[in-house]
């Protein structure tokens, strides 16, 4: 039976990984593009989207931006985004991000 113990252990921290990079339906969201040279469409499509830029994100290739959950996750999923919480841990504090 170890071998079930470690699959219960797995998902636990897997939900439990989820739950704390899953987007908020508003607020900030940090974008990651699976290629990094998707990123000025990236950009674009989030703006165009109703998305405010806040800054650069901590991965490479990523931004920070305040939007709607709804607004994006959709348009962004079908371009090869990841659209995750943006955590201050993760990603500094606000206003303290450059472009």
């Amino acid at each position: 039976m170890p071998g079930a113990a470690a699959l219960q252990v797995f998902l636990v921290m897997a939900v439990m990984l989820g739950a704390v990079m899953a987007p908020p339906a508003s607020g900030s969201l940090m974008l990651v593009p699976l290629d990094p040279g998707n990123r000025p469409a990236l950009l674009k499509q989030a703006l165009e989207n109703g998305a405010l830029l806040e800054g650069a994100g901590p991965l490479p290739g990523s931004y920070v931006v305040r939007a709607r959950r709804d607004a994006l996750f959709l348009p962004m999923l079908g371009r090869g985004v990841l659209v995750l919480a943006a955590r201050p841990v993760l990603c500094g504090k606000a206003g303290s991000r450059a472009a």
